[in-house]
């Protein structure tokens, strides 16, 4: 919004509450307690000089309800997407909670870093091994199975040095460090899915885990 109406991101956070700004700065949704109030769209819309219905639809919690809308989170949009439109910056956007990389260009969106996919293709069949099982199953189910998953990380050796082996790729293809936690999560990211898939199947059946 604060890009939209050509003003500060401090403009747009000084009329909403403290802890707006606290999650704000620390991009964290859990850096500070409270919440979104339907009055706030009303200074919001005053100071953009829209309508209020405008940030209403754009932000849901503005108006005091999710509008049915599936989990999102809090990312920045695909760079290479950004550019088709002219926007060279980084670009916030919410993105469906299960999505974790632009399908179009191939590129992991992470938290702080954006990584080239090209050298790991494993990684591009587990993307879109996630949209099929968010289709069946539905995608807060597949983001509670994929938060399970990494708890019960397999240690077995082979995956060990199959992510090693990814990690390592995706940091020289992109240049960055191998460590950095944006490509290991990449790098764990089809052993999560799979994961995922087993303990959804397993839900699944009758008599499956509640």
């Amino acid at each position: 919004m604060a890009a939209a109406c050509h003003l500060p991101a401090s403009a747009i956070t000084d009329v909403l509450p403290q802890w707006f700004a606290s999650r704000a700065a620390a991009c964290d949704d859990l850096a500070a307690s409270g919440r979104l109030q339907p009055g706030d769209a009303g200074c919001l819309a005053a100071l953009t000089g829209v309508t209020e219905a405008v940030p209403c639809s754009a932000l849901p919690a503005l108006a005091g309800t999710s509008d049915g809308r599936p989990p999102v989170r809090a990312t920045r949009a695909c760079w290479r997407c950004a550019a088709r439109t002219g926007c060279n910056g980084p670009v916030p956007v919410h993105l469906p909670a299960h999505q974790k990389a632009c399908a179009r260009h191939r590129i992991w969106t992470g938290r702080a870093i954006q990584a080239d996919l090209a050298s790991a293709p494993d990684i591009i069949r587990a993307c879109q091994h996630a949209w099929r099982l968010a289709r069946w199953h539905g995608i807060t189910w597949l983001v509670l199975a994929e938060t399970t998953a990494r708890q019960q990380a397999n240690d077995a050796a082979h995956n060990r040095a199959m992510v090693s082996q990814r990690a390592a790729a995706l940091a020289a293809s992109n240049g960055v460090d191998p460590e950095d936690p944006d490509i290991a999560e990449a790098a764990r990211y089809p052993e999560t899915i799979a994961r995922a898939a087993v303990i959804l199947r397993s839900a699944a059946r009758p008599g499956g885990p509640e």
